[in-house]
Order: C-alpha cells, then sequence, then structure tokens
C-alpha cells in the first residue's frame, strides 16, 4: 500500500495471502481498526480549545460494567484487559478525534453514510490493547514466526482468540465513542451550550437499575444511540478466495495495516495536522488483495531527530487550527504531523491505480491522544 513503512519486525501497511497463518504477520495489536460516529451539528462559537477542556477521564478504567458491554457483542469470556483497558486509546498512533466536513466529493455517496456539511464527527483508531498482544507473545514464544496450517494442534485454538480480539477491538471502539460522547455532551445534552467544563456523563445510573436485564438494555440502547457510520478492522487474518497464477484459491489474507476494500467505505485518516478522507474502494480487488490503505504512514520513525526541532508546547495545536490533546511530552513529538506522509499523496497513489476515489474529505477540530497527569 502507499502508506508502507517499517514496523518492528514486519512492514505495515500490506496485505499478505499465504495458504496457512502467520500470526506474527498481523502484529501484536489484533484487531486493530478505525470506526466513525456523528455527533450532530456544528456550534457556531464552539472553539477546539473549549471542546478539548470537555474530555476528562478517559485514559481511567471505565466505570461501568464491562462484563454486560461486552455481552452485547457476545463475548462471554474473560481477561485480564477488560477491566482496565477496555473503552481506552492506548498508545502510539492511536487517537480520538473530532472533525468537520471539509468537502463533500461524491454527495450521493455522503448522503447514503449519512455524512453532512457542518456536522461534526468522531473518527475513534484504536485496537484490542493489550489483548492481542498477550496473544501473539503466546504462540511467539518458542518460535519467533510461527506458521498455522489446518493441521496444526493450535489451529482452531489460535482462530478463536484471534477473532475474539477482533470483536473486543470493536467493542473497545464503541465503548470509547460512548465515553467521548459522555464527555462532550456531559450534562448539557447538547455541543453548543456554555459554561464551565461538565464532568462525563457516567454509567452508574445503568449500573444501579433493579435488575440485570434493565441495565444490558441501558448498554444495548447506548450502543445504538452511537449510530456508527464506519467500522474497519485493518489488523486481522482473513479466508479469502484468490486468484493465485490464474487459479481460484482458497487462502488466508493478513492486513496489517491494510483496510478491507471488499466491506464498502474506508476511512483513512491523516496526521493531527492532516485532512482525513473517506474512500469508495474500486475495481475486484485481485491487484490490491482486496485492501486499500489504512491512513498516511510514517515517514519519519519515532527516534528521528528532525521531530524534536522547536517548543514542545506548540505542538497542542496544528495549522489547521485544531486542538491536541496529549500529556506525554515525548507522544507529541512522535506523532507530530510531520511525522507521516501526507494523506493526499497516498489517496492520489491508490486513485491513480485505480482502487479508490475520494468521498470526503474531514478537517480535524480536537484530537485526543492522553489527557492522562504526567510526572515531572
Amino acid at each position: 500500500m502507499p502508506d508502507l513503512h517499517k514496523g518492528d519486525r514486519f512492514p505495515i501497511g500490506c496485505a499478505i495471502v499465504s495458504d496457512g497463518i502467520y500470526p506474527a504477520l498481523i502484529g501484536s495489536d489484533i484487531g486493530c481498526g478505525i470506526s466513525l460516529y456523528p455527533l450532530g451539528p456544528k456550534p457556531s462559537h464552539l472553539t477546539p480549545e473549549k471542546l478539548a477542556s470537555r474530555l476528562k477521564r478517559l485514559d481511567e478504567p471505565w466505570d461501568g460494567d464491562v462484563k454486560a458491554w461486552l455481552k452485547l457483542y457476545d463475548i462471554e469470556s474473560e481477561t485480564e484487559f477488560d477491566a482496565s483497558s477496555l473503552g481506552t486509546v492506548g498508545a502510539g498512533n492511536h487517537f480520538a478525534e473530532v472533525l468537520s466536513v471539509e468537502t463533500i466529493v461524491d454527495a450521493e455517496a455522503c448522503e447514503s453514510l449519512g455524512i453532512e456539511e457542518d456536522n461534526l464527527y468522531l473518527l475513534v483508531h484504536t485496537g484490542s490493547r493489550g489483548l492481542g498482544a498477550s496473544i501473539l507473545r503466546h504462540y511467539t514464544r518458542s518460535d519467533g514466526n510461527p506458521y498455522i496450517t489446518s493441521t496444526h494442534p493450535e489451529y482452531r485454538n489460535y482462530l478463536e482468540k484471534h477473532d475474539h480480539a477482533v470483536v473486543w477491538a470493536k467493542a473497545n471502539r464503541d465503548l470509547l465513542a460512548h465515553r467521548f460522547k459522555g464527555c462532550v455532551f456531559g450534562s448539557r445534552g447538547s455541543l453548543g451550550a456554555t459554561g464551565d467544563a461538565d464532568e462525563p456523563v457516567e454509567d452508574t445510573d445503568i449500573d444501579n437499575t433493579e435488575t440485570e436485564a434493565a441495565a444490558a438494555e441501558g448498554y444495548a440502547e447506548a450502543k445504538e444511540d452511537l449510530q456508527k457510520i464506519l467500522d474497519v478492522t485493518h489488523n486481522s487474518v482473513s479466508p479469502s478466495g484468490f486468484q493465485v497464477d490464474g487459479e481460484s484459491r482458497e487462502v488466508w489474507l493478513h492486513r496489517k495495516g491494510a483496510a478491507p476494500s471488499d466491506q464498502g467505505f474506508v476511512p483513512c485518516p491523516g496526521s493531527r495536522g492532516d485532512f482525513s478522507w473517506i474512500l469508495q474502494p474500486l475495481g475486484n480487488g485481485e491487484r490490491n488483495a482486496h485492501s486499500l490503505a489504512h491512513g498516511a504512514g510514517r515517514l519519519h520513525p519515532r527516534n528521528a531527530p528532525n521531530l524534536r526541532r522547536g517548543p514542545i508546547s506548540q505542538l497542542t495545536t496544528t495549522s489547521m487550527g485544531s486542538y491536541v490533546v496529549c500529556t506525554d511530552s515525548d507522544l507529541l513529538v512522535q506523532e507530530r504531523p510531520e511525522a507521516y506522509k501526507s494523506v493526499q499523496a497516498v489517496v492520489d497513489d491508490m486513485e491513480e491505480f485505480g482502487i479508490a476515489e475520494g468521498v470526503a474529505t474531514l478537517r480535524p477540530f480536537v484530537t485526543f491522544k492522553t489527557g492522562a497527569e504526567r510526572r515531572k
């Protein structure tokens, strides 16, 4: 993909076809992906700084019933990551970003998605947190790059754990969006309300309902209220029919930082100082392994000296007028806009290759990375 860049062991921004499964190709964040949600009309007086001031306690463990939330996704088994990590962003290039519509290229496509001018949207990029990494560690303990076929004794077990992490990551993105909206709207019930920032709306009222069924119904309504527009997983492996040397084969399609092009529209985010795109996949997928770029892709490694120029204090705002919530100074530097490729160049490459076309561009308004207090 045009966003290809170096990863810890294997490249990021690629789709790889094989007869069996290579867990290491998927990476440690199984199920990582991007979801898009509507927030509503943008008030004329709302500034990025005002909105950012409402984003509180998003790094802390959720105070709701994680077991009940996961049950909405048919997840019954518990993990050590549920209580501490579900509904949080995580580190690295993950984010939750409020955006406005900059340009509508395909009005009909945008209408079908419910994307409208003058509205704000929430783009969430995160995955399975430590869950996916624990699965990878387990399967690479004795072999750094295991190969799992249908005859392998761990075949079914691995797929169960993989699929669990993929669904868990979806639940994580939705819960983070739910928490984010609780911060944004607060007790005001509106994006445009003025005054001092409220504490985020808590979920204890749902938890304290008289019956378990009533609590479950409350969470189901909260999930439905998200009105999710898109959800794309870009770290996974899945069975696929594919033409190999002119022969139709059943293979395993590994995506590592590659968005599926066979499941509808795809979000393609830029850096926090660049536009994000909504794309319409084109073609039959054979030329690009049914995949598209999952974003701009890194241009410079995290430790590049040229990323450390200038005062860190200036990195909480961008040339696009957006605000960045990030209390980790190292992360603020590593994730600065200059660390990434131009998303326009990435989209241009895909359009020129005939595998996608742009539908709309979104402008960053507030980007949330982490708001946790740091020790000095």
